[in-house]
């Protein structure tokens, strides 16, 4: 059966909150537009993305983990310990999802770890990119 937008995100919410990314942030795990704007936790959001409607979709989640910068006089600048750390364990995501989720394939980094600054709530995230196939 084809997998929806809303199924992708929720398969993957579920499967993230038992890995130990989910453990080590101090926040909550949320879908695509549902984190609150007033929040500074660490908070990890779920986004799904470029999927297709072929018999073997593939698509793309983007993992957001959102972080506190450090003030230094007017400015926010990243806490790059923090911001290592959590990049480590986001490493060991695609193994973890690939036993969470068995009835996904091909689950695997897609770009590069990186990490910016959302000036929209001024904290730092660190963002992945996870391919994956799904046969319907």
């Amino acid at each position: 059966m084809m997998k929806t937008q809303t199924a992708v995100e929720q398969d993957f919410y579920d499967a993230i909150s038992k890995t130990q990314l989910a453990e080590m942030v101090s926040g909550e795990i949320y879908k695509s537009r549902i984190r609150p704007l007033n929040s500074t936790a660490e908070d990890i959001v779920i986004i799904s993305t470029a999927l297709n409607a072929s018999q073997l979709q593939e698509g793309v989640v983007t993992i957001l983990i959102y972080t506190q910068g450090i003030k230094r006089d007017s400015n926010l600048l990243p806490d790059l310990e923090r911001i290592s750390q959590i990049e480590e364990m986001v490493l060991t995501l695609p193994s973890e999802l690939k036993q969470l989720l068995p009835e996904y394939d091909g689950i695997r980094l897609a770009t590069a770890i990186s990490y910016a600054l959302d000036e929209s709530v001024w904290q730092y995230f660190v963002s992945c990119k996870i391919n994956y196939k799904f046969l319907t």
